[in-house]
This record gives C-alpha cells, structure tokens and sequence, in this order.
C-alpha cells in the first residue's frame, strides 16, 4: 500500500501563528515609525489654526529727513499715520517724539498738527495701543 501521508508544514496545521506573527511585526513597525509621524495623525483632533493678526503703521508725513523752515514760533508739523489692518478695530495710536508720549490717537484718521517748540532734530515713532 501506498502512503498518502504528505508533510504538512507547522504553519499550516496553525494558521493563527502566522496570524499572531503578522501583528507583532506590525505593531513593532508601528512603534519604530510613529514618533516621526505628527501627534494629530494619532490623536484624531484637528489642530485649530490660529487667525494672524497682522498690523502695519507707518508715518506718512514727516517723511525721512524732511526739514522744517519756520518763520515763528507758531507753526506746526503735520503727523500723518496710516495704520494698515487696524482701521476697523479698537485700536488707538500712540504717538512719541524723542521717547515722550505726545499724543494717542483714538480713530482714524490718524492726523495731528504738533508745534515742536525749537528747531532740531526729533524721532517720531508710532505705536499701536
């Protein structure tokens, strides 16, 4: 008689080895990969993207440089100050000259006469409040 008998591999005889094999290299490959992989892939949340706010003020009169030729005492500078982004919202100006505080300006526009008093050099710098 013949025998029928084949070798039957371990495997085979139980699949769910291999099924358990499969998992635990997985698994392994998972904890190797996920700490170069974002928190959020994980976690499920969805990150909230904050609104940029920005502001751009600049000094439209005097310009740079620009000189002065007054004939008396009483006369002034115009400041002008353009205030990009900030127009529609509460925000106010704050003006200094030579680091004093000469002036907040509540709404736009931004615009004061100022009387310097002397002649000279001066910094005029603009500040959003």
């Amino acid at each position: 008689m013949k025998s029928y008998k084949k070798r039957i591999f371990f495997l085979d005889r139980y699949p769910f080895i291999a099924l358990i094999l499969i998992l635990a290299i997985g698994f392994f490959i998972f904890l190797l990969v996920k700490n170069s992989l974002p928190l959020n892939f994980f976690s499920g949340t969805i990150p909230e993207e904050e609104e940029s706010k920005s502001y751009t003020i600049f000094i439209v009169s005097p310009t740079n440089d620009q000189n002065f030729s007054f004939v008396n005492r009483n006369e002034t500078v115009p400041v002008q100050i353009k205030a990009k982004g900030a127009e529609n919202l509460d925000y106010a100006v704050k003006v200094t000259i030579n680091g004093l505080e000469v002036k907040t300006l509540d709404s736009p526009p931004y615009e004061f006469n100022w009387n310097p008093g002397e002649s000279g050099e001066y910094e005029i710098v603009a500040y959003i409040i």
